[in-house]
């Protein structure tokens, strides 16, 4: 039995966030654009409470990064040579772990939009059950990650035939 060796890591990826950065982005522009047509508007001088204003959107934008960035962090994909495994959490940790003799289907996922941001999703289903066990979901390159699987099973399914020979 050789030890466990990692073939391949991955998180999602950080353009697979688009929508959630690009909502937030907009949201700031027209906040921030409403902050500074009232405060020309008036006739006070803006003071101290434009500058609490802006101070208040500079905070939820880098509440949202950080929430953007926990997201792609707080979830790890990992190919071993005999598992697959998806963890997720940063205090509390949930593992989803599949051998790869066990894997029955692999089921690649892409959108119109993810392939033309090269990401996508990864399924793996075992023969536990009909339902999908454990997804990469927003990975860079997601065929990379099938063709690793399919030569891995392929490497794992000729040691077993030559093990049962001998």
């Amino acid at each position: 039995m050789q030890p466990k060796r990692i073939v391949y890591k991955d998180h999602p990826a950080w353009r697979a966030q688009w929508f959630f950065i690009l909502i937030v982005a907009l949201v700031s522009l027209a906040v921030l654009s409403s902050l500074l047509d009232s405060a020309t508007m008036t006739s006070a001088t803006p003071g101290a409470g434009l500058a609490f204003n802006i101070l208040y959107l500079l905070l939820s934008d880098l509440i949202a990064a950080a929430y953007v960035a926990y997201r792609r962090y707080v979830i790890s994909y990992t190919i071993t040579n005999d598992a697959v495994a998806c963890n997720r959490g940063f205090i509390g940790r949930s593992q989803t772990t599949i051998r790869l003799s066990d894997i029955r289907n692999i089921k690649l996922q892409q959108s119109m939009l993810q392939r033309l941001l090269r990401t996508g999703n990864v399924e793996f289903s075992s023969a536990a059950g009909p339902s999908i066990d454990t997804a990469f979901i927003d990975i860079h390159n997601p065929q990379r990650a099938c063709d690793i699987v399919r030569d891995l099973q392929a490497t794992v399914a000729m040691a077993h035939e030559t093990h049962e020979s001998d």
